[in-house]
């Protein structure tokens, strides 16, 4: 059975902090977190969330962001099942930078902005992706990372859209849907995050933007050095995938401000910290070149690779609206 897109998730570690000083930064894999790289293309709107479980009536879910004055607010509301919720306060976010679910759920949730980006009918499907209608985008992965809601047979189907065909329209999803989409089955799509529900016992219960909060001095003051740990998981059971390197391509699709650059540990499933967000961890690589997977290069099954990220900010920096897309690439049968 081969590795697929589907298999590899980026989640956190066991100290993700969000203040400069403080308890070591980094640490284990951290399997109820969900690291996004992933970024809003419009401006301000509220956000709701959402289920494809009727049962989950009783969760709450806290969305953590910015406001259009880069200001950091928050909201919640309580999950109604597969029925939209709009948070409590109504705020109007530009960015959501953190969610978190308040417990387990039953279902796949989403908090995602009001407006949505495109809503009509498939033309089919499989099991893995969704052909999205005629005139969506002929953009390749125009969608990647927003949430679709597929409706097949009545039940309502929610995921992550982790690549796109422009030419085909096709997008293929995080995991798989409960049937097959068809020719009448309504979609929409959104922009925000989504907790995904692997087990009973193996699901997202936060999903976080790397350098949460983080910020560039006054100018006059010091430059700022930051250091944030993820891990790229296999969660395939049964096969590795070989030669795995990760990257961390360039250009406007991947690193737009060129600020941000990586590091790999040196085991697979390593622990390693650092003292604190601001200080490099020790024996850690950077730069912007692929590096080998561990101990041979294959990430094998539910083995995780521990990533650093390294975000430059120079004083007086100007705050932008920016993102990065680190990858993952390698053999498979």
């Amino acid at each position: 059975m081969s590795v697929e897109y589907q298999d590899i998730i980026v989640h956190g570690s066991a100290n993700m902090q969000e203040t400069d000083t403080g308890t070591p930064q980094g640490g284990a894999i951290d399997k109820d977190v969900k690291v996004s790289f992933n970024d809003r293309d419009s401006g301000d709107d509220t956000v709701k969330i959402i289920s494809d479980s009727s049962g989950d009536t009783t969760q709450t879910v806290t969305v953590y962001g910015l406001d259009d004055t880069g200001a950091l607010v928050s909201d919640s509301a309580t999950l109604n099942g597969t029925s939209f919720v709009s948070l409590t306060g109504a705020t109007s976010f530009n960015r959501i930078l953190k969610a978190m679910k308040g417990a387990d759920t039953t279902g796949h949730v989403a908090a995602v902005y009001n407006t949505a980006v495109r809503s009509n009918t498939a033309q089919g499907g499989t099991v893995k992706r969704v052909q999205l209608d005629a005139g969506a985008s002929a953009t390749d992965n125009e969608y990647l990372g927003m949430m679709i809601e597929v409706t097949i047979d009545t039940v309502i189907n929610i995921r992550e859209i982790i690549a796109y065909d422009g030419t085909n329209k096709y997008a293929y999803v995080n995991m798989d849907f409960s049937g097959i989409p068809d020719s009448d089955d309504p979609f929409a799509i959104h922009e925000g995050v989504v907790f995904d529900r692997y087990s009973a016992s193996y699901q997202i219960a936060t999903v976080r933007r790397p350098f949460y909060n983080c910020a560039a001095e006054e100018l006059g003051g010091t430059d700022k050095n930051l250091y944030e740990k993820a891990f790229f998981y296999n969660k395939n059971t049964t096969t590795s995938l070989t030669s795995a390197k990760i990257t961390m391509p360039t250009g406007a699709d991947y690193d737009p401000t060129g600020l941000v650059d990586f590091g790999v540990e040196s085991v697979k499933n390593g622990s390693g910290t650092s003292t604190d967000r601001v200080t490099a961890p020790s024996g850690v690589t950077f730069d912007d070149a692929d590096k080998d997977v561990a101990s041979g290069g294959n990430l094998g099954p539910e083995e995780g690779q521990g990533i650093w990220l390294h975000l430059f900010l120079q004083d007086g920096e100007s705050p932008q609206n920016s993102w990065v897309r680190p990858g993952i690439k390698g053999q498979t049968i």
